[in-house]
């Protein structure tokens, strides 16, 4: 499951953001298991009508550790997070003093950034340090490892003194593969999550947009956290009511969801069998046995084949019958690679 790291400096709102994505369900520890809005899937509920509908699901977590104190070793739940989700505070509220003293989003989010840079720095340099104390003392093979790694991390401190995500410097599967080994924080994609409040609801999309300039078109998201808390908590007769009081937009903490799962690399590809229509997802670039595996590990042992249609052709069909009549279904091999949509059946023996 994909598990996005709620990051924020104290008094930043986090946690009051990580209980709003329970939709006013209190959540039990530091993890909040949440559906997908998929609209997707809505639509090839309507043309299958399965009985069970299954969406993909994320997972949150609110860390026991704060931006601004990173020290050590770095909890679980953000060592291994696929994406960290930097909560950045952009609401005043007097009850909760800015431990700057004033709100500043943008000169926070700069902090963060500067932390978390700092942190990847100190650990490829550490690591180059021994690798230098080591070098004298081996040779061969295990000589010739110590210099791949060597010139892998001498790119990553280039780019971290030059201030550059480690995302962002395009580094090959194999360079990849020897950065996986350290806990490097820039190198997970990150979603900027401005918690505004409804002062700034009104500015809601073009602080998305100023954010996406910087870290791309899903890069951020403004959400009102209290706001979406104080909703959840409504009956859903009176809900509607304090939006319009409140200016409140919908859809904000499903695109807060929806953009995480983006942001995470991870796309969705659909199966209907036995009466169950369920979404999956998978790393971009998948190949379909990765896919089959990715259902049942008998599938990718036992994998034969793979019968699929996009989404888009099959809602143009209208069911799987027209699709195969107008010849969209295609049969395609282990090697490849999975398109965003794709609706799949399996062939498969073992």
């Amino acid at each position: 499951m994909i598990q996005a790291s709620l990051l924020g400096f104290p008094g930043s709102g986090r946690t009051t953001l990580f209980r709003a994505l329970g939709r006013g369900s209190e959540p039990t520890g530091n993890v909040l298991v949440v559906d997908l809005p998929d609209q997707r899937l809505e639509r090839l509920a309507g043309i299958f009508r399965p009985r069970k509908v299954t969406p993909a699901r994320l997972a949150f977590t609110d860390p026991p550790v704060a931006l601004g104190s990173l020290r050590g070793s770095l909890p679980a739940e953000v060592a291994e997070a696929d994406l960290l989700a930097l909560v950045i505070r952009a609401f005043s509220d007097p009850a909760v003093p800015h431990p700057r003293g004033s709100v500043d989003p943008w000169r926070d989010l700069a902090d963060a950034r500067t932390e978390l840079v700092l942190w990847d720095l100190v650990i490829v340099e550490r690591r180059l340090e021994r690798i230098a104390e080591t070098w004298g003392k081996v040779g061969g093979a295990e000589r010739e490892a110590l210099q791949r790694e060597r010139e892998v991390l001498e790119r990553a401190r280039q780019a971290l003194e030059g201030g550059t995500l480690l995302e962002r410097v395009g580094f090959s599967r194999e360079e990849e593969r020897v950065l996986r080994n350290f806990q490097l924080l820039t190198r997970k994609p990150w979603l900027i999550v401005f918690n505004i409040d409804e002062r700034l609801i009104s500015e809601a999309e073009a602080l998305e947009a100023r954010i996406a300039e910087a870290y791309g078109p899903d890069g951020g998201v403004a959400v009102a956290a209290r706001l979406e808390l104080e909703l959840c908590r409504l009956p859903p007769a009176e809900r509607a009511e304090f939006r319009a009081a409140y200016g409140l937009p919908e859809g904000a903490l499903d695109r807060l969801v929806w953009r995480a799962f983006r942001r995470s690399g991870w796309i969705l590809f659909y199966t209907y069998k036995g009466d169950e229509l369920r979404a999956w997802p998978v790393a971009a670039g998948a190949d379909a046995v990765t896919a089959a595996g990715t259902v049942h590990t008998d599938m990718a042992r036992g994998f034969i084949r793979a019968e699929v249609v996009h989404f888009e052709d099959l809602v143009r069909a209208g069911s799987i019958a027209e699709a195969r009549r107008q010849g969209l279904l295609r049969l395609e091999g282990r090697n490849y690679t999975l398109a965003d949509g794709d609706v799949i059946t399996f062939l498969f023996h073992v």
